[in-house]
């Protein structure tokens, strides 16, 4: 099933360090994010926003439209640039 191949991610660093080395990443570079999938409630006066815990949900927004995965990212490793 492809939607466990493909994912649309959202990166929250847990520091300034990475997030300078998140805004290092270019186009081509190969890198490992490691981190924690987690669940972000957010609620800007219109309904709250919740994200993905797992790979193989199809999530759960106020509007239904589906989520995407939020990674609290705690390190990135090129692995090839």
């Amino acid at each position: 099933m492809i939607g466990t191949k493909v994912s649309n991610n959202h990166l929250i660093p847990i520091d300034p360090y990475i997030t300078m080395l998140m805004r290092s990443i270019r186009k081509g570079d190969f890198v490992r994010i490691e981190g924690y999938l987690v669940n972000v409630h957010y609620h800007d006066g219109t309904g709250s926003w919740y994200t993905s815990t797992t790979r193989t949900d199809e999530g759960y927004t106020f509007d239904g439209k589906g989520s995407c995965e939020t990674i609290y990212v705690t390190d990135i490793v090129w692995l090839k640039e």
